[in-house]
C-alpha cells in the first residue's frame, strides 16, 4: 500500500503527483497561498488522509503554517518542514521520513 503525503505550499500540483508516482507515493496538495490559505476544515480533511505532511516554508503563508501545525499536533501526524519550494526537495523530505519508519 502506498504511503500518502500531503504537501502544503507551492503551485506545482501535477508535478508533485507525477514525482510521487515515481516513488510510489500518493500525493495530496494544498497551495497554502494567502488568497487560497484554506480553512481549518479543509486542512483537517487533507491531513487526516495523509501519513506525513511536508510544509514548503518558502511557499506558504504564516496563517496556514500555524493552522497546519496545530492540526497535525491534534491528529498526531508527522510534519516535516522543507526550506525550499521545489518538488524534488519536498518528495525527498518525505522519503527520509518513510524510510525511517521501515528501518
Amino acid at each position: 500500500m502506498a504511503n500518502t503525503l500531503l504537501v502544503v505550499g507551492g503551485n506545482q500540483d501535477k508535478t508533485f503527483k507525477k514525482m510521487g508516482d515515481r516513488y510510489e507515493l500518493k500525493v495530496l496538495h494544498h497551495p497554502g497561498e494567502s488568497k487560497k490559505s484554506g480553512n481549518k476544515k479543509e486542512y483537517q480533511t487533507l491531513i487526516n488522509k495523509a501519513d506525513c505532511v511536508v510544509v514548503l516554508k518558502g511557499a506558504i503563508n504564516r496563517k496556514s503554517m500555524i493552522m497546519v501545525k496545530e492540526i497535525c499536533k491534534e491528529q498526531n501526524k508527522t510534519i516535516v518542514y522543507h526550506q525550499g519550494r521545489g518538488v524534488t526537495g519536498a518528495i525527498q523530505s518525505s522519503l527520509a521520513y518513510f524510510e525511517g519508519l521501515s528501518a
